[in-house]
C-alpha cells in the first residue's frame, strides 16, 4: 500500500510539471501522436467502445472522441484527469476514471484498448496486461506503443524522470 502510494505521489508531481516539460516538444509530440492514431486506426474494425490508458496531455482522448461513441479514459493521475476533463468538456461521449491499469475495475468490454508510452513506466507490465484480459472480448483491439530505448523521446523522459 505505501508504494502504491508513493507511486500516486510520484505521478501527480509528474502530472504537475507535464506541460511544462512538453512544452518545447509539442510540435513533435502531436506529430508522434498523429502518426499513431493513424496506425492504429488502420487496425479498428468497429468504432463503439475504445479504452485509453495513459492519458498524457489528451491529445490522443480528443482524437478517439471525435471517433468513437464511447471513450473509457483512464489515468492514475487526478490532476491529469482534471486537466484533459477541462480540455474535452464538449464531448459527452468521454468517461473518465482514476486508476492505475493494474487495479482497474471495468464493467463489461472494450472493442479497442490503447496504450501509447504507458507500458515501459510500470514495473510489472506483463501482470498488468494479463490483468486488461478481463476488459477484452475476443475481437477487441490492443493497441501498444514504446519508444525505442534509444530514441531521443525515451531518453528525455529519463532525464525528466519520467521512467
Amino acid at each position: 500500500m505505501d508504494n502504491l502510494w508513493e507511486s500516486k505521489n510520484k505521478l501527480e508531481k509528474i502530472a504537475n510539471n507535464y506541460e511544462n516539460v512538453l512544452s518545447s516538444w509539442r510540435k513533435l509530440q502531436r506529430k508522434i501522436r498523429e502518426k499513431e492514431f493513424s496506425i492504429f486506426s488502420q487496425h479498428v474494425f468497429h468504432y463503439g467502445s475504445v479504452m485509453e490508458i495513459g492519458l498524457g496531455d489528451g491529445v490522443f482522448t480528443e482524437k478517439l472522441a471525435k471517433r468513437f461513441e464511447k471513450v473509457f479514459a483512464v489515468d492514475a493521475s487526478k490532476l491529469t484527469i482534471e486537466k484533459v476533463k477541462e480540455k474535452l468538456s464538449n464531448f459527452k461521449n468521454v468517461f473518465f476514471i482514476e486508476s492505475f491499469v493494474e487495479n482497474l475495475q471495468f464493467e463489461g468490454t472494450a472493442d479497442n484498448i490503447v496504450m501509447s508510452h504507458l507500458l515501459e513506466h510500470l514495473e510489472k507490465p506483463v501482470e498488468a496486461l494479463k490483468h486488461l484480459k478481463s476488459i477484452c472480448h475476443k475481437n477487441t483491439i490492443l493497441y501498444i506503443s514504446v519508444p525505442n530505448a534509444k530514441s531521443q523521446h525515451r531518453e528525455v523522459s529519463v532525464k525528466n524522470g519520467f521512467t
